[in-house]
Parts: C-alpha cells; sequence; structure tokens
C-alpha cells in the first residue's frame, strides 16, 4: 500500500509539472518574431578546439559568436559576419560592420580591439597579422613576438606564401617588408601609379601587379612582373611594347596571375573603349541581322571582349592568346593547352547562350585543331571540363560522357555500357537535357567519375573498365561528392587536382522520398557513416588538424543545431538557436504521396497549424512553385518582413500550408501545375480531415505566380488567390526582354522553365491555352497580384496586362505596384507591407476576418 500510495503521489507530481508547463507555452505573436534568428555555420579551427557561426536576424544587426568545442566557452561580436581563424588556431580574427578589427586570443581568450581597420589577414603559419586602416596606415604585427610596425599610405597588401615578405600597394611606391626584420626596400619608388591586382606566385619567387598611368590624356594599365631573388622588375606599357595590339589595352581582371612555372603573366586585355561623338538625335539603330539584341550590347559586350594575353617578361614577348571570335577560353592545367569557344557562326541564338565550335589551342605554338563541333551546352552549364592532370577532355554529348584524349586525338563514350542512365531522367524542362554530372578524376588522370542518379562510378577511359564506388541505388540513397569540405570542385573551369581515394572524401547523402539526408566519409577503404536520418543537414566542416567534424542540423520544427562530432564520441550538440521556440506552441511538418493523372508518383508537403487540434477545421495556403517537397525538414524561421511567402508565420496564425511537387508535359506548363495542384490539395484533404475544403488559397510568385494565374483560371477550388510577379501572356512575354539580361525571353520557353518544343508562332495554340490572360473568364477567385516597377526579370507590364484584362471583364483583384523594387523586394519598409497585405488578403478570405480599408477601396 505505501509503495503505491508513493507511486501514485510521483505520477501526481509529474501532472501537475506538465499542466504548469503547458500553462507556460503560448501562441506566438507577430511582435514576437524579430526575437528569431537563423544559425550560420562559419569557421572551425585548424585544432577542432573552436569554431565560428552566425546569428541572423531579419531586421536587426547580425551577430557573430566564437565558441570552444569542449568548455563551450563563448564570445560574441555584434553587427560582424566576418571573421576566420589563424592556420595555428591561436587566434581569431574578425571586423565588424563599423570597422572595428577583434582580436580574440584563444589561449589566453582575451579579445583586443582596434578601430577604423578596412581590412585585415593572417600569414600562412599564423605567426604574422596586418591590418590595413582606413586612413591607409598599415599595421604589421609579429604575434609570437609581439612586435609591431606601421606603414604610412598603402592601399592593399599580402603575405607570400612562403612567409618570407609581405608586398604591399601604395598611393606612389611598392614595396616589401622582410617578416623577419620588418625591413622595408622599395620596387617601385615615387611613382604616382593607381596599384591594384596584387598577386603572388605560389613559390614566393615573384610577384606581379598592374599600375594605372596617363599617357595623351587617357589612362592606361600597365603590368608589373618582379623576381624576389634577383630584385629585377619588368614593366609591361601598352603604348610602348611594339608586340602590344594597337587598339587593345589591358584590363584588370580575375585572370591577371603569374603561371604555373613563374616565368609568364597572364591577362585580360580588351579593344579600347573610345568615347565617340554623340549623334544629336541619340537613336538606337537594331538591325534584323544583329548577331545580339542592342540591349544586350549595351549592357554585356564589353565583358565578351575581354580577350586573353600572355606577357614573357624576360624575353620581352607578348602574344595575345584568345581571338577576337573565340567568346570564352579555359586554360588547361599544365597552361600547355587552352579550350576556345568559338560561338559566331551559330548566331543569332534563343538559347541563353548559342552552340559552339570547340577548339583545343597549343599555347606555346599557337596551333588550334577543332575537337568538337555545334557543342551545345544545358542552361547554366559548360558541359566540359578538363581532367585534372591535363591528359583529357570531358564533355556531355547525347546523354553520354565522352572523353577526348589529346595525345591520340580520339573521342570515346565512356558511358554506352553503363547499366543505368547518366542523365537526369526526371528532367522536365524544355531545351538539351542534362547530366546527372562528373565531379572530377581519380588522381593522375586514372579514371573520370560520373554520376548516375544514385551512385558515383570511375571509369578508365582506356580500357572502359568501370567501378561503382557507392551502393546507393539498393537503398535510394543518392551520393555526391562534397567538394566545400576539402577544396572545391568548380562548376567551370579546372579542379587544381584529382580526388584520391587513399585519403578522406567526404559525401552528402540523400532520399529523394523519405527527404533523409546525412554524410559519411570514405577512410580509404571504406564508408563511415557520419550522420544520416529524418532532418536536413548541411554545412559540414572538417578541422584541418584533427579528426573533428561539425555540420548544421535542422527540421522544419527544430530549430538549426551546430554538431560536433568527435569520431567515437557521442555526437553533442554544441549550439541550438532559438530555445525561445519550446515557450510557443509550433507547427510540424508531414508528406502527402499522390499521384498526377498520367499516373506518376509525387510528393507534397504538408505543414500543420501550431498547437494543432485534430477536432478543429482550419484553412489551407497552397504555396506553389516547380517542386517544393525538399523542404520538409527545413526549418523557417518566423519573420515580421516577408519577401514571397513564410510557412512558419501562417501556420502560427491557424493555417495549414501545403508545398506540392508539379512535373510538367512539355508544351503545357500551365495545365500540368493545375493537374498537379489540384491533385495534391485533393491528396491532402482524404489524409487530414481537420482542412476546410472551403477556405483554401494560392499563392505563388514568378514561374509560381503564372501557375496560380493560370490555376484560378481553370479551377474554382480556391477562395482567395496572390501572385507575385507573374508572366501572364506568354506570347508577348516571349516576345519581351529580360532588361537585366538585354536578351529575349525565347530561351525560356525553348531552353528552360517555360517549358516549350518551339516558338510560338510554331504552336501558337498551346501558348494561348497556357496563358492566363487567356484564360480570365474562368477567373473568379478574388486575386490580389503584385510587381516591383523596376523587374528587369519579368516586366510589370504582365501585370498591367492582366489588371486591365480583369478590370474589363469586371474580375474582383487588386494590383500592387512597389516602387524601385525589381523580382523581389528587397527594402524593408516593402516587406512589412507585403507581409501584413497577404495575412490581411487571406485572413478576410479564408477566416471571415473584417477586410481593412485598403481592401474595400
Amino acid at each position: 500500500m505505501y509503495v503505491n500510495y508513493i507511486k501514485s503521489v510521483i505520477v501526481l507530481f509529474l501532472l501537475i509539472g506538465v499542466s504548469i508547463q503547458a500553462q507556460h507555452i503560448k501562441k506566438i505573436q507577430p511582435e514576437d518574431y524579430e526575437r528569431w534568428s537563423f544559425l550560420i555555420m562559419k569557421e572551425i579551427s585548424g585544432d577542432g578546439m573552436w569554431t565560428s557561426y552566425g546569428l541572423r536576424y531579419e531586421v536587426t544587426e547580425d551577430t557573430l559568436f566564437v565558441k570552444h568545442t569542449q568548455t563551450e566557452k563563448s564570445f560574441n561580436f555584434p553587427a560582424t559576419n566576418r571573421g576566420s581563424f589563424s592556420d595555428d588556431s591561436k587566434y581569431f580574427g574578425c571586423l565588424s560592420e563599423s570597422n572595428v578589427f577583434s582580436l580574440l586570443d584563444l589561449d589566453k581568450t582575451t579579445i583586443e580591439e582596434t578601430e577604423n581597420i578596412r581590412q585585415y589577414g593572417f600569414s600562412e603559419s599564423g605567426r604574422y597579422m596586418f591590418l590595413l586602416k582606413t586612413n591607409d596606415e598599415l599595421i604589421l604585427k609579429d604575434l609570437k613576438s609581439k612586435k609591431t610596425q606601421s606603414f604610412s599610405d598603402i592601399s592593399s597588401c599580402s603575405f607570400d606564401p612562403k612567409e618570407n615578405k609581405l608586398a604591399y600597394l601604395a598611393k606612389t611606391n611598392v614595396g616589401l617588408i622582410d617578416l623577419s626584420t620588418f625591413k622595408e626596400s622599395k620596387i617601385i619608388q615615387e611613382t604616382p601609379h593607381n596599384f591594384q591586382r596584387l598577386t603572388w606566385h605560389p613559390s614566393g619567387k615573384s610577384l606581379a601587379f598592374l599600375g594605372q598611368t596617363t599617357e595623351s590624356d587617357r589612362k592606361v594599365l600597365n603590368a608589373y612582373y618582379y623576381q624576389t631573388s634577383t630584385n629585377q622588375l619588368y614593366t609591361l606599357n601598352p603604348m610602348t611594347f611594339t608586340q602590344f595590339p594597337d587598339n587593345m589595352e589591358i584590363v584588370s581582371t580575375v585572370n591577371f596571375k603569374i603561371s604555373q612555372d613563374g616565368r609568364a603573366v597572364f591577362m585580360d586585355i580588351h579593344f579600347k573603349q573610345d568615347s565617340k561623338e554623340e549623334d544629336d538625335s541619340n537613336v538606337q539603330i537594331w538591325y534584323s541581322n544583329d548577331q545580339e539584341l542592342y540591349p544586350w550590347k549595351d549592357k554585356r559586350l564589353a565583358q565578351y571582349l575581354f580577350k586573353i594575353a600572355v606577357w614573357v617578361p624576360k624575353k620581352s614577348e607578348l602574344k595575345q592568346l584568345q581571338k577576337a571570335s573565340w567568346s570564352r577560353f579555359i586554360i588547361g592545367p599544365n597552361e600547355n593547352y587552352a579550350l576556345a569557344w568559338d560561338i559566331d557562326k551559330y548566331k543569332p541564338s534563343f538559347a541563353y547562350e548559342a552552340n559552339a565550335d570547340i577548339y583545343l589551342v597549343d599555347l606555346q605554338t599557337g596551333a588550334q585543331k577543332q575537337v568538337l563541333e555545334n557543342f551545345g551546352a544545358t542552361f547554366n552549364h559548360w558541359g566540359i571540363h578538363w581532367s585534372q592532370g591535363g591528359k583529357y577532355i570531358n564533355y556531355f554529348k547525347d546523354k553520354h560522357w565522352w572523353v577526348y584524349d589529346l595525345q591520340n586525338d580520339s573521342h570515346k563514350n565512356v558511358t554506352y555500357s553503363l547499366k543505368y542512365p547518366v542523365y537526369d531522367t526526371n528532367y522536365d524542362r524544355s531545351g538539351l537535357v542534362p547530366a546527372y554530372g562528373s565531379p572530377g578524376w581519380i588522381t593522375n588522370d586514372k579514371e573520370i567519375l560520373i554520376y548516375d542518379q544514385y551512385d558515383l562510378w570511375a571509369i578508365d577511359p582506356k580500357d572502359m573498365s568501370k567501378r561503382r564506388l557507392t551502393n546507393g541505388r539498393e537503398q535510394a540513397i543518392t551520393y555526391r561528392i562534397y567538394n566545400k569540405l576539402f577544396e572545391e570542385y568548380p562548376s567551370r573551369g579546372v579542379r587544381s587536382k584529382g580526388y584520391d581515394f587513399s585519403e578522406k572524401i567526404a559525401f552528402e547523402m540523400s532520399h529523394e522520398k523519405t527527404k533523409k539526408s546525412g554524410y559519411a566519409i570514405w577512410d580509404s577503404k571504406a564508408f563511415r557513416k557520419l550522420v544520416y536520418g529524418d532532418f536536413y543537414v548541411d554545412y559540414l566542416k572538417k578541422a584541418p588538424q584533427a579528426d573533428i567534424y561539425m555540420y548544421r542540423k535542422q527540421r522544419f520544427d527544430v530549430s538549426p543545431q551546430l554538431i560536433v562530432d568527435k569520431g567515437k564520441e557521442t555526437k553533442k550538440i554544441l549550439v541550438q538557436s532559438n530555445p525561445q521556440q519550446d515557450n510557443y506552441y509550433w507547427g510540424k511538418s508531414e508528406l502527402v504521396d499522390y499521384t498526377n493523372t498520367e499516373g506518376k508518383p509525387l510528393q507534397a508537403v504538408l505543414f500543420y497549424p501550431a498547437n494543432y487540434d485534430p477536432d478543429k477545421t482550419y484553412p489551407m495556403i497552397v504555396n506553389i512553385y516547380q517542386k517544393k517537397s525538399y523542404m520538409l525538414h527545413h526549418y523557417q524561421t518566423p519573420s515580421p518582413v516577408i519577401d514571397v511567402f513564410n510557412a512558419t508565420n501562417f501556420v502560427n496564425d491557424d493555417y495549414f500550408v501545403l508545398y506540392p511537387d508539379i512535373t510538367y508535359t512539355i508544351d503545357n506548363p500551365g495545365r500540368s501545375a493545375l493537374d498537379c495542384v489540384t491533385r495534391a490539395v485533393e491528396a491532402s484533404l482524404r489524409m487530414e480531415r481537420a482542412i476546410n475544403k472551403d477556405r483554401l488559397g494560392l499563392l505563388g510568385h514568378s514561374f509560381g505566380g503564372y501557375e496560380t494565374t493560370f490555376i484560378i483560371g481553370q479551377t474554382d477550388m480556391f477562395s482567395a488567390a496572390i501572385a507575385g510577379a507573374p508572366m501572364t501572356d506568354l506570347v508577348s512575354y516571349y516576345l519581351s526582354i529580360g532588361w537585366n539580361t538585354g536578351k529575349s525571353h525565347a530561351w525560356r520557353f525553348e531552353h528552360q522553365q517555360l517549358r516549350f518544343s518551339g516558338p510560338y508562332y510554331q504552336l501558337l495554340d498551346a501558348y494561348i491555352q497556357n496563358s492566363p490572360i487567356n484564360n480570365i473568364e474562368g477567373i473568379d477567385t478574388p486575386l490580389l497580384h503584385w510587381f516591383g516597377d523596376k523587374d528587369g526579370q519579368v516586366d510589370w507590364y504582365q501585370g498591367i496586362e492582366l489588371y486591365n484584362a480583369l478590370r474589363r471583364k469586371g474580375k474582383e483583384n487588386i494590383f500592387l505596384v512597389y516602387p524601385d523594387e525589381g523580382h523581389v523586394l528587397s527594402k524593408e519598409k516593402n516587406k512589412r507591407d507585403y507581409t501584413k497585405r497577404i495575412q490581411e488578403w487571406f485572413g478576410s478570405y479564408l477566416k471571415d476576418e473584417v477586410p481593412p480599408e485598403w481592401m474595400v477601396n
């Protein structure tokens, strides 16, 4: 009896505790939103003992934090988002928005602040540090001996990679500072040049820079090359150098660098931009045979006129490597050859970029050989890369990966016998079908690495033998090399080295259906699963000198966490962002499975109202833009300033929110969206009876705005809709110009998102049938639509057309025009205005709230 009495008391006590705790849980209010932040992973120190991270706020200043991974000792730096650790893990430096530099001594845990700093940097080992003040004073510090010295009138500086010297550019001179003595030596003295682009050779034996002079009332950039061992300075003055093309000049770009062998300097040159006398009429002349539109030439032509040249100072030689007709020029890994793109013969083009003939150029002799003809790639991809050793070129063509062998002048299809497709089988846009990808090559060009839908393959281009390096297909897990942990492989250009599978390589893991995600580490012989589960993880980092990993982990209902993984030890939550969330009701997210009318399996994410009660009914807002189910585990901070949509704001205001996936049939984008969205809504209504089928809202922006305005013309399923920056008349949009690109929108239709197989005049019925403007008689849903009047992506005249059409037909709609705003709202006051209006719009139509004055005119 006594034992049972004790148990009863304990249970009663626990129930009272739960009841008291529940009483403290409350509904979040809009005035609470500004307390929320979003966690941004920054860096991890070399020894893994410290990490830096940021908290980003919507309307208040961001804060940078540094925290010890064991003791959890922490430091914060308000209004700061830039910082770095010294490589020896002894210091952390950061610069605030008000130009205050903070140096944190990680051993002593003390902070030293210096005001009026615009730039800082640590040397390779971390022993030395420079500070550049806003008055151009340079402060050089030996952090070991504490020696400090100042130098005046310095515009920029850089440590040499071997840590012997600091090179600097000043207003009237260029010099070196010996780091062992802090003694200064001049390379150029008393010359009033605008010096820039200081760059070291990796050996530290030479450096190069540019300097602007005035020659015959014309500003001219000179190039300089300096050898530290001989103290020899070489100068390239385009006005006096006989080999320099008369009609060209040096231009300051990122291509200015010293060659790998240290003997030459690569640079961009371009045609002189001579000022012309203005025509009194100031008339633009647009020719029907122009290769590019007039606005494109006005906006983008200058960058296409940049041509790569090489200067050999000791030989006093200069060669223009890139011909005038070559639009792109990529120098190979060993700098013996380059690839050149010649696109002129394929213009005018109505893809984003024209197809090209690809040439292999010998940089020593200038000899050129065409290796590909009429080569095209999908939007935003070049589709062609150098191997890291420079022996091969790999490219994607006809849904296969090909390898060109430079030595044997031969092409091989290296995936023709692969059992699984290497092209994106789910691609539903118009134009060329892209590859799943190729991250690079095995060290020494032994094998090319290629992805299929799930796995990574290694294929020998010589004997065509192949190895599957991952086993994702069996569990429908997709493996992709995670480049950000070690050395990133650029999507364009050349990765500096191949992958060595005798070392550690990080892989991303993801499951398309369950939305699980994680990371695995290849450790010379096998995979070690670092983390994987029903959450979303990103920002994986590794300590350079320790086996310590960190990553960010989140779910829709769990604010991002910073996790420390030290191998065999238990994973540790180092940072839990937004701990105040425990005091508020919160929503949850679940997957909804459905099919379109063709039977294709699709998914949507259903977000539940905070403090959900299954015995109540709630309105639901459907937010659309292509595929959105990947957002299942993405945390969305509540925000007082929305630029498009925020699910958390609305679930905390007693709404369901649905993010459906949409798949498309070519030449039928609108009807595809109608089919998938209505089927997703119907599946959600079957799954969750608490959704009020008579109180449904629809919202989309840009292409999602187009889908929204089309759908409400075909169905009365929705009680209210909001569309931001929608394309409304597909014919007029096809013929209009994107002012941010200078191109017509034809490429968006025939090669990208709008998904048509040809121009409007060949498919006029399809264009008309899929245009919202031609279906306004079916629009009975109250519509709020908006544009920024400086939208360079979708001209706001598309909104005017829809407004005038609906107004003429007597259909209920309100058109908002935000002055001086682009495709997405950027100004805080306009975001606040938009946030308030969309809440009031849906509140009025979906919750019977009293309409505000602006809605009732």
